[in-house]
């Protein structure tokens, strides 16, 4: 991130990685001041409660279940259309 600063709308991560967990990534850059106002989005095969509910503590906007693409690509339209409003 930090060597394309400014130039990313949102960040979509996975939940489940090798080295880091989805959470863990959302939790470090939620505490970069330059990258905290850069919307997230999570998706994740498990999408329980309890993982919407980490995942939105961790500093994800939007937690989505995996293999929705209809889906996926809504809420993205809308983080960044959220995103430029604010701005």
């Amino acid at each position: 991130l930090s060597r394309h600063e400014g130039e990313f709308d949102v960040i979509v991560s996975d939940i489940e990685m090798p080295l880091v967990n989805g959470f863990q990534f959302a939790l470090a850059v939620k505490k970069e001041p330059s990258f905290a106002s850069i919307p997230m989005l999570a998706i994740s095969s498990r999408a329980d409660s309890n993982y919407v509910s980490e995942g939105k503590k961790a500093g994800f906007d939007m937690y989505l279940e995996k293999f929705k693409p209809d889906t996926l690509v809504d809420s993205l339209a809308e983080l960044i259309t959220k995103r430029r409003e604010a701005a």
